[in-house]
């Protein structure tokens, strides 16, 4: 954060955020982005400054997350893998099952969506 004097409100506040922002990327040479504004009481004219060190790609890479979804012997959806295993720490019977129908039943439920509500749900 960087405390600015307040005379410094008369200034355009996209021009100061733009050269405070450069002059920060150009004298340690980091990527940054950064945000300007006021407390609630309009009492602390300041900037957020983010930087990283890292160095930018020449191609961005897209990555995706995978995640498993547990559901119970009622195919609801729980949270955690913790909430459908027995008390010996072992699947209860009927999950797996339940996982391939409900996986199943959301394609087939993505099929009938409208092709907008598709587009949205992606």
């Amino acid at each position: 954060m960087i405390a600015l004097p307040e005379v410094l409100r008369e200034k355009d506040p996209d021009e100061l955020l733009r050269l405070f922002t450069e002059a920060f990327r150009e004298k340690y040479g980091v990527y940054c982005v950064s945000a300007l504004h006021h407390n609630r009481d309009m009492t602390n004219y300041h900037i957020h400054l983010i930087y990283s060190e890292r160095k930018l790609k020449d191609r961005v890479e897209e990555k995706v997350a995978s995640r498993n979804m547990f559901y119970d012997e009622t195919g609801r959806h729980v949270r955690t893998k913790k909430e459908i295993l027995d008390a010996d720490g072992k699947i209860r019977p009927g999950w797996q099952d339940r996982q391939r129908r409900s996986a199943r039943k959301t394609v087939k439920d993505r099929e009938r969506m409208p092709e907008r509500s598709r587009r949205n749900s992606r």
